[in-house]
């Protein structure tokens, strides 16, 4: 730390009070050391560990509550494992509705979903349907096989591909809405 005010030091000699500006920063950098605290939750099935650097434990403690707070609310709007989730609706009103009428039914989203979706639409496209969010049915099968411990058919597998594809889902921004 010594290198890094020399050098200021230096600079300001030339000036009449670069001595104090020298101390001044000195001491304002000295005290400034903060201490680190950390803290870690269960959140979306993943062990989620928060690291704040500051000088008020009362205060790191109420900003990383927040920051688990704010994990829990998005788990709530985008869990495909929680049948109450936005994400979760969202899917079976679709479904429903495309079973019904045969057309899927345009579904107004909240503000975080719909930011989400938004972005998952454009990486889609930038990386040529590599990053697919409508591999849904794919996963059900998989999970569906791991619990009964039996491989899915072929012909499941072909089934629920043809359900998958960016092409299959749209998103109107002056309607906050997907289809």
């Amino acid at each position: 730390m010594h290198h890094l005010f020399s050098g200021l030091a230096a600079r300001l000699k030339r000036k009449r009070w670069g001595w104090l500006i020298s101390l001044f920063v000195f001491i304002v950098v000295s005290q400034a050391v903060a201490e680190r605290f950390e803290f870690e939750e269960p959140q979306m099935g993943v062990p989620v560990r928060i690291v704040l650097h500051g000088d008020d434990p009362a205060a790191a403690e109420r900003a990383a509550g927040a920051a688990f707070q704010r994990f829990k609310e998005l788990n709530g709007i985008m869990s495909d494992y929680d049948s109450e989730s936005e994400m979760s609706r969202l899917c079976s009103t679709s479904s429903e509705a495309l079973e019904r009428t045969g057309e899927a039914a345009c579904i107004h989203v909240g503000d975080d979903l719909f930011a989400v979706l938004k972005e998952s639409k454009r990486y889609s496209e930038l990386s040529d349907g590599a990053f697919d969010i409508t591999v849904a049915p794919v996963v059900r099968l998989w999970r569906r096989a791991r619990r009964m411990h039996a491989l899915p058919k072929p012909e499941q597998i072909v089934k629920a591909q043809e359900l998958v594809g960016n092409e299959f889902w749209e998103i109107d921004e002056k309607t906050h809405s997907v289809r």
